[in-house]
Formats: C-alpha cells, sequence, structure tokens
C-alpha cells in the first residue's frame, strides 16, 4: 500500500493512513490491558492505565521510525521511553536484530552493511552481553556480524522474515501501551516560550530575505533604467544622423538644380 500511494504521489494519505493506523495499534492494546483488570480493583487502576497511554504523539514517533526503518531516531526515541526498563531487554535485543537486517532507509545514518556490522557488533559487547546471560538461546547471535550474507545463513535466514518482523513490530506496540513516558525537557512554559524564540527568530530571517529582495530588485530596476537611458540616447544619435544625412541630400539637391543649365 505504501509503495502504491507514494507512487501515485498520495504522501499525505500514506502519513495519515499510517498515524490512524500505529493509534488504532496502541489503543488495541491499552483496551487489552484495562479489560484484563479485575472487576474489584478495576476503578482503582483503570486511571493509572489510561494515563499510561497519555504520550501518543511519542508512541507515533518511535512507530514512524521503525515502519520508516529509521535507526538513529529509533533508538534515540527507545532509550527515551524505555530508559532502563528490564522488562523489554529481549525485545530490546530482537530490534537491534531487525535493524540490523532491515533495509537502510534514505537518511539512515547507519546506511552502508559495514556499518551496521560495527554497530550490532557493538551492542553484542555491552548490553547484548549482560541480556544473553538470561537467555543462552541468544549467544548464537553473536556470530550475526561477522557472516558475509547472514540473508542466506540457515541460522539467521528467519530473521529476514516478515513473520519475524510482525512479532517484533506487535511486542513494540504491545510495550509502549505499558510506558508512561517522561520527556527530558523542561516545563511546558519553558517549551513554550523556547518555541516562541525559534518563531521570532525565522520571522526575522524571513524579513532580512524580504528586505534583501527588495534591494536587488532595487538594483536591478536601477540597472534597466540607466539601459533604458543610453538606448534612448543611442536612438536619438541614430536619428539625428539620419536628419543630417536628409538635410545633407536635400542641399546637394538643390545645388545640382541651381546648376543645371535652363
Amino acid at each position: 500500500m505504501q509503495e502504491y500511494l507514494q507512487h501515485q504521489g498520495l504522501f499525505d494519505t500514506w502519513e495519515c493512513f499510517k498515524s490512524e493506523r500505529i493509534a488504532a495499534d496502541l489503543s488495541k492494546c491499552s483496551r487489552k490491558r484495562i479489560n484484563a483488570v479485575p472487576n474489584e480493583v478495576e476503578s482503582k487502576n483503570v486511571e493509572s492505565l489510561e494515563g499510561k497511554v497519555s504520550d501518543d504523539h511519542a508512541r507515533w514517533e518511535i512507530m514512524t521510525a521503525f515502519d520508516e526503518k529509521n535507526t538513529s531516531t529509533f533508538f534515540e526515541l527507545w532509550n527515551l521511553i524505555f530508559q532502563t526498563s528490564s522488562e523489554n531487554r529481549k525485545l530490546h535485543f530482537d530490534l537491534q536484530l531487525h535493524f540490523f537486517c532491515c533495509d537502510a532507509k534514505v537518511g539512515n545514518s547507519f546506511s552502508n552493511f559495514s556499518e551496521k556490522q560495527q554497530r550490532l557488533a557493538t551492542f553484542l559487547q555491552t548490553s547484548g552481553a549482560a541480556i544473553a546471560k538470561e537467555d543462552a538461546s541468544l549467544c548464537v547471535y553473536f556470530a550475526l556480524p561477522h557472516v558475509d550474507e547472514p540473508k542466506l545463513h540457515p541460522v539467521f535466514k528467519h530473521i529476514y522474515d516478515e513473520t519475524f518482523v510482525a512479532d517484533v513490530r506487535n511486542r513494540l506496540v504491545a510495550g509502549l501501551a505499558t510506558r508512561t513516558i517522561t520527556r527530558k525537557s523542561g516545563p511546558k512554559l519553558l517549551e513554550l516560550i523556547q518555541q516562541e524564540h525559534r518563531l521570532k527568530k525565522i520571522f526575522a530571517k524571513s524579513v532580512d530575505e524580504a528586505n534583501e529582495s527588495r534591494e536587488n530588485f532595487m538594483n536591478i530596476s536601477k540597472r534597466l533604467f540607466s539601459v533604458a537611458v543610453m538606448l534612448t540616447n543611442e536612438l536619438e544619435t541614430i536619428v539625428g544622423s539620419n536628419r543630417r544625412v536628409n538635410e545633407t541630400k536635400t542641399q546637394l539637391s538643390q545645388i545640382r538644380a541651381s546648376m543645371s543649365p535652363n
């Protein structure tokens, strides 16, 4: 669907569809968790559960980064949302595998295979090593960065399959529904003031550009006026020369007429 809509130039339609799909996934996971609360404690816990899905924009951002395979943006948001959460460590490991396998998006910081190999190797030597201590089945993936064509390798080819991608995505959506997102920014008032400052800078830059364009227009107008004056003078010179030529011709005619015998 993405390829069709973008091929038809319907970029806004695709963005709308994608955001609605993500919102629907998150809403579905949230309802499942709320409906699972026992009746006797439902009134106490529903409010807190609903509060955990308050920041839909951050969730939309990270799901967009996932779907567009934007590695750097995704893991910046992952660190913001999940921070040091231990309950999603296996998901974190599988996400690293997914982004290693997926085709790089234009503008992705890790666009070529060697860079992705180095990035995965670094993860496996640090956070990945700690996760593998809890699940020995993950140890096999420590060889992944050193395999030239992992997509064809019988041990690793399954992580290139759409089934693996769908499973990781579903677990990510479910994990997001349980998180309360705490941004590292300052108070909302400060954010608004900073935004106003940025808008003022943009406006000032626009005014400067408009003034510069006006000056350029005035300079071009002056040059055109000078050219017009020069052409007018040249034309007058040509016309004057023609007039003198005509006067000379008239005088010569008169002289010939006076000299001719009667």
